[in-house]
């Protein structure tokens, strides 16, 4: 089950540009991120960086996508 929320947590961390893959890695335990490396390819069956850019691209395109979001107010009459 660890196995589980590590992937579930690497790729949370891999949508945030903000932190690099090696910062990644380390904050999930990995000494060598060569080890982390091999897991994301496990997991995603690409290298983190790639699999980073994958997720970056997907939720933009996702914007892009999305319609508008306008409030409606309610107009007062009376």
């Amino acid at each position: 089950m660890a196995g589980i929320a590590l992937r579930e947590s690497a790729e949370a961390l891999l949508r945030n540009p903000h932190f690099g893959v090696a910062e990644v890695s380390e904050s999930l335990g990995y000494e060598d991120p060569a080890n982390f490396g091999r897991a994301c390819r496990r997991w995603f069956g690409m290298a983190p960086g790639r699999y980073r850019r994958q997720l970056l691209a997907t939720a933009e395109r996702a914007e892009q996508k999305a319609p508008p979001q306008h409030g409606r107010r309610r107009v007062r009459r009376g």
